[in-house]
């Protein structure tokens, strides 16, 4: 099996995670990330059903998703 991620979608993205004020905060546990540590992986709370898909950079994938809709805009546009 390989352990490569499908393509994030906006809706798939915001299954597990909100913004709340500065901070990107897992849906099912609670635990919340600053985007000045986007770099490390989300620590999530030792009994959240999400930690278990493997480690996540939540700030990574709504960068991505974000980026691949402007550049689906900008296609549209010309």
């Amino acid at each position: 099996m390989s352990s490569k991620r499908p393509p994030f979608t906006m809706d798939g993205w915001n299954k597990d995670w909100i913004i709340h004020g500065h901070k990107l905060v897992c849906r099912s546990c609670g635990a919340g990330q600053c985007p000045a540590v986007d770099e490390q992986p989300f620590r999530h709370t030792p009994t959240c059903e999400i930690s278990n898909a493997g480690a996540r950079y939540p700030w990574r994938e709504l960068n991505d998703i974000l980026k691949e809709g402007l550049a689906d805009a900008r296609r549209m546009l010309h």
